[in-house]
């Protein structure tokens, strides 16, 4: 994966992401229903990793050509590209360590049972938290060409940030605005029960999403160790407030405290990027509030519909998942209509949608002329 994204085929990248899902989905579901296994299923699953993985390597290695030479050999680099990759990993690490530590302390401190409320809304949190975030798979190599090059990555880091606030609007916004009914009808009372734990937790990942555009930036530029400081802030952060917050609100303290501590990180670490690249606030605010404002709106309108009908779906999962669907379905077309004919696209974002296949036609019909 790492030789494709390097040598520009991202054509290749994406066909292997999706042949990963797929593949292990064909058969790791079969194996389940038929055996419930779990051993089986583990088998399975490390099967279809290695058919997939292996599948690319082959393909990957016929068509980029590369051989190990001793005399290329940098120790001064390699010892520098392991710094760089430790810190980045640490950084993908501290969001599963923090959300692990809270079901720790809440399985200590409240009881065991609550442990399966905060696993179903992390869970849920975490897998919705993926599809923003799949833009950026192909960003670290180009930014760091650019920044070789002595040219400016703020333009594209407002853009990425723009198309991230649309992603967290669709993906994450608006299926919290209806979590309550939607996760009741999800997976029953236990899903109810997670709901405000899944709003605090969806809080923690938009906040890290937000920064994600930030975060290429730090790695396109060398400043890799200012991930480590974040993860680090966050971890240290975490702890003495989930213990001080999970004693007073319970399960819900834990997420909380989850929370605080990616907003506390996350500003620390806008901050510094924002320095670094000579973006101030104004200018930041300027570009986002435009595709930002549309966002919040359809939320509030959505959240508010969402609690006003709760009292007449509660009575049964059968009410709640038609209703939580037909409900985050009509704000999301209400979103994407005004998204493509009000005027907050850019002229390179409607240019962009129009060259999206079998959709583009449409949307260009409804983009507004100028």
């Amino acid at each position: 994966n790492s030789l494709m994204q390097s040598s520009g085929r991202m054509r290749a990248f994406a066909v292997t992401s999706v042949a990963q899902s797929l593949t292990s989905a064909l058969l790791t579901w079969p194996v389940a229903l038929l055996t419930e296994r779990l051993d089986l299923l583990l088998f399975a699953n490390t099967f279809a990793l290695l058919l997939v993985q292996g599948s690319a390597a082959v393909w990957t290695r016929r068509r980029v050509h590369w051989k190990m030479c001793r005399r290329a050999i940098e120790v001064k680099l390699m010892a520098a590209m392991f710094r760089h990759g430790s810190a980045l990993q640490l950084s993908d690490l501290a969001t599963f360590v923090m959300f692990q530590f809270d079901k720790l302390i809440i399985a200590g401190v409240v009881t065991p049972s609550e442990v399966s409320h905060y696993e179903v809304a992390s869970r849920s949190a975490q897998a919705l938290g993926q599809l923003p975030q799949a833009p950026f798979a192909a960003l670290t190599p180009v930014w760091t060409r650019q920044h070789a090059r002595d040219e400016s990555l703020v333009a594209p880091a407002v853009q990425m940030l723009r198309i991230t606030i649309v992603g967290i609007g669709f993906f994450l916004l608006l299926p919290l605005a209806v979590a309550p009914i939607g996760l009741f009808a999800w997976v029953g009372q236990v899903g109810y029960h997670a709901a405000a734990v899944f709003m605090l937790l969806t809080v923690a990942l938009i906040a890290n999403l937000l920064v994600l555009p930030l975060s290429i930036c730090a790695q396109a530029i060398g400043r890799a160790s200012l991930e480590l400081r974040r993860a680090l802030i966050a971890m240290i952060c975490n702890a003495p407030l989930t213990l001080a917050l999970i004693q007073v609100y319970g399960k819900e303290g834990a997420a909380l405290g989850t929370a605080i501590a990616c907003v506390l990180a996350n500003v620390w670490f806008a901050m510094q990027l924002m320095r670094a690249l000579r973006l101030s606030a104004r200018q930041l605010l300027s570009a986002l509030w435009p595709i930002g404002m549309p966002v919040i709106v359809v939320f509030s309108a959505l959240a508010i519909s969402a609690q006003a009908i709760e009292p007449i779906v509660i009575v049964s999962r059968w009410r709640m998942a038609p209703a939580s669907a037909m409900l985050y379905a009509a704000a999301a077309a209400t979103l994407a209509f005004w998204m493509v004919r009000g005027r907050v696209l850019t002229r390179d974002e409607r240019v962009f949608l129009i060259r999206l296949p079998k959709v583009g036609q449409l949307i260009q019909r409804l983009l507004p002329k100028s």
